[in-house]
């Protein structure tokens, strides 16, 4: 038992600094995802690439914190209703 909770301390401990990590970086991938939900609908795949790309641009120009890839999915999405979709 007590051999199995320490395998459990790791994970809890990679799961803590990657809540961390998504913590601190929320304000640019929800600011990006509100993007997304308010001005991407109507528009092309290959036009909202360059939006999207537009948008990561600004956000490192003023130093929004965000993580690397922000994305509606990741940053709103649930993925176990997600997966019950599929």
């Amino acid at each position: 038992l007590i051999n199995g909770l320490s395998d459990e301390k790791v994970r809890w401990q990679e799961t803590v600094e990657n809540l961390q990590y998504m913590l601190n970086n929320i304000s640019g991938d929800v600011l990006v995802a509100a993007g997304f939900v308010a001005y991407l609908g109507p528009f092309t795949g290959q036009y909202r690439t360059v939006l999207y790309d537009g948008w990561v641009k600004q956000l490192k120009s003023h130093n929004v914190p965000h993580t690397s890839e922000p994305t509606l999915i990741r940053t709103l999405g649930n993925p176990v209703k997600i997966r019950s979709w599929q």
